[in-house]
């Protein structure tokens, strides 16, 4: 049985819909198939694979990475979130827009983010997530946006989590969108 991939009306941006076995004694669930990924033509040249653990209220981004950047399918391994993503490219109507969704473990589904989307995450309980990326993390790329930005107004559900919300100092102190874009604003100039 083929994964099914949807449209979101961002370009690129898909959910995914696993293709999941369970005899009983036996579970599969596959999140990725090159075959099905060529066919939407979404990236397939992961680089990376990284699995990441959340405690409950944990609240991570806006995070990017700057050029070069990195295509990433992201799913929940156990647990669940609340998933932002912020389309960053400047070129496309999109640009400074953003779409949110719950991901849970036993839902079976997946976001996959292409280059150049910050992604916002906050763990509704603690939650083990994985992130297949294309391309090679550079520490000194990786960028953020505050996620509590004005502008953006995402309104993320801090009180459905019922517990303190944990933020890093990084994130405490990440730039707002409208700093983000007077800096794209002097990239592009300067060129």
């Amino acid at each position: 049985m083929p994964i099914s991939i949807s449209p979101t009306g961002f370009q690129g941006l898909s959910l995914i819909t696993a293709h999941h076995f369970n005899d009983g004694d036996f579970s599969l669930t596959k999140y990725y198939r090159k075959t099905d990924f060529e066919q939407y033509g979404l990236p397939c040249n992961y680089t990376e694979n990284n699995v990441i653990s959340y405690k409950k209220g944990a609240l991570r981004g806006l995070h990017y990475q700057d050029q070069p950047s990195q295509a990433k399918l992201i799913y929940v391994v156990s647990g669940s979130i609340f998933l932002v993503a912020l389309d960053l490219r400047y070129n496309l109507t999109t640009f400074g827009r953003y779409q949110r969704w719950i991901f849970s473990a036993y839902e079976n589904k997946a976001i996959f983010l292409p280059e150049l989307f910050a992604v916002g995450i906050l763990a509704l309980q603690d939650t083990i997530i994985s992130f297949n990326c294309t391309g090679e993390y550079i520490q000194e790329k990786c960028r953020g946006i505050i996620w509590n930005d004005k502008e953006l107004n995402i309104q993320w559900p801090i009180d459905s989590v019922k517990s303190p919300i944990l933020l890093s100092e990084k994130d405490k102190n990440l730039k707002t969108f409208k700093e983000y874009r007077k800096e794209l604003k002097g990239e592009y100039e300067s060129q």
